[in-house]
């Protein structure tokens, strides 16, 4: 069942019930997973059908449930019973089908697989072959690998390759081989076909735990904090960079992971013992436009609630728990905080962060976070080229609205990214808060989708303490 309603100038909520307890997390399919047998209706500017395939969401009713948002006239929903209050879902991502021997039968098309993670186990389900509209059974159960001694709080899902220290010799000469045949790769490169699927998962025992799902029946540990006693809410993998041929190249394996001790830790998987790189948080000011400091807004430490990557790797957001969101970079892999933002920041925790990578040509720009506050708010980070200094800039209180005084978002969105982008002046910052959206309710997690190039419209999907699932669709133009 949905209900839309116009939310502000240009933006549409559409809401998503089914649920019967508290929606905890959710995630998108990727638009290249997707099935396009059914045919888009373009016309219909706000359909969620022409933003996205499939919507995952989890829930403390112990289910997670499958949106097909392909038809216009129904919402096709899979209900996946489990034991336990759903903490993270995600789909497997791109690569992660092999159609050579199988014939996909599943009304979901190649998005057929899933991870969970409930209590401390993580839960595999193959949906290629589901008719029935309820899963009972998972395929398997990836826990007794990981044997996480407590809570799992999320997860994250990866191709990539690790060369450990005593192969990288072999590996060097056996890509030297290949490049004096006039092979593309560089040593200790491999592309997403000699790759493996990783996936990580962090907990309340302070511990992220990793393994090769189709590879290997062991698992490694990462000690975020060796006593035990930081919660580690939040890990991400690091994106892979691109060739100049678009092809993905996957050059080792990094991993990011935030605790309630306020650390942000870098991990190269290929050497666990410790982070390649750390950082840690404090109440420090920031820096606004006027050249004057800020402290952040509410008294709670910075624990890290949430961590987020740009799609390229070269930026990380982190939600922190006094309301404040940083801005970091990598730079010769170590962690560098590039900014601080707290000034007109949210009044409490930041529990999700996501780089929206709207359809406009937004180059990583873009930056949603989701507060227990109830807010949803959009800010303009400013280009990479200068991430190591401030942003030079007007005074942005104009374009700074929330959505009950009918801002105009595509107005927005098209001034602040065709802004000329000028070297900032040291000390400044570079961040604009571009609008946002009075959601009312806590939030729990907030994903996007992006829309094909033939619609002018991106969805913001949103989980709170309440049963349903909210939608926001957002004009770019």
């Amino acid at each position: 069942m949905n209900i839309s309603e116009k939310v502000g100038e240009g933006i549409v909520a559409t809401t998503l019930k089914g649920h019967q307890g508290s929606v905890l997390c959710l995630d998108v399919s990727s638009p290249s997973q997707r099935d396009d047998t059914n045919q888009l209706d373009s016309s219909n500017t706000t359909s969620l059908s022409a933003t996205c395939s499939l919507l995952l969401s989890g829930s403390e009713d112990h289910t997670a449930r499958l949106w097909d948002l392909r038809e216009h006239r129904k919402r096709a929903s899979l209900c996946v019973q489990t034991f336990g209050d759903v903490l993270s879902a995600m789909f497997a991502p791109n690569g992660g089908v092999d159609l050579s021997n199988e014939h996909i039968v599943s009304p979901f098309g190649l998005d057929c697989t899933i991870y969970l993670a409930v209590e401390n186990s993580v839960l595999e389900y193959d949906l290629r072959h589901t008719k029935a509209p309820i899963v009972r059974e998972a395929t398997r159960n990836i826990g007794t690998v990981l044997q996480h001694q407590d809570e799992v709080n999320q997860i994250s899902l990866a191709y990539g390759c690790i060369h450990h220290p005593q192969q990288q010799q072999q590996q060097s000469k056996k890509h030297s081989k290949k490049s004096r045949k006039g092979s593309k790769l560089t040593n200790n490169t491999a592309t997403i076909g000699d790759s493996s699927l990783y996936l990580a998962a962090c907990d309340d025992a302070g511990t992220v735990r990793f393994m090769d799902i189709k590879g290997t029946t062991t698992s490694s540990i990462l000690y975020h904090d060796p006593n035990g006693v930081a919660v580690v809410p939040t890990c991400a993998f690091r994106p892979r960079s691109q060739s100049k041929d678009n092809m993905r190249i996957a050059a080792g394996l990094e991993v990011v992971s935030g605790g309630s001790d306020c650390k942000i830790h870098l991990w190269d998987l290929s050497r666990p013992k410790k982070p390649i790189s750390y950082f840690t948080i404090d109440n420090l000011s920031s820096i606004n436009s006027d050249g004057y400091t800020s402290k952040p807004q509410v008294c709670n430490p910075p624990i890290v609630h949430s961590l987020a990557w740009s799609a390229s790797g070269q930026s990380l957001a982190a939600g922190l728990g006094n309301g404040s969101i940083g801005i970091f970079s990598v730079d010769n892999r170590r962690l560098v905080q590039t900014e601080l933002i707290a000034e007109d920041s949210h009044n409490a925790s930041v529990v999700s962060v996501v780089y929206s990578d709207f359809s406009q040509d937004s180059g990583e720009r873009i930056l949603c976070s989701a507060g227990s506050d109830g807010t949803i708010m959009f800010w303009d980070v400013g280009s990479r080229e200068w991430r190591n200094e401030g942003w030079e800039q007007e005074e942005t209180n104009d374009s700074q609205q929330a959505m009950g005084e009918k801002a105009d978002i595509a107005g927005i969105f098209a001034e602040s990214l065709s802004m000329k982008e000028e070297r900032p002046r040291k000390g400044f910052s570079r961040t604009r808060k571009l609008f946002d959206i009075p959601h009312g309710r806590k939030l729990n997690w907030v994903t996007k989708a992006t829309s094909p190039s033939n619609n002018k419209r991106d969805t913001i999907f949103v989980a709170d303490t309440s049963t349903e699932i909210t939608c926001y669709s957002i004009p770019m133009s």
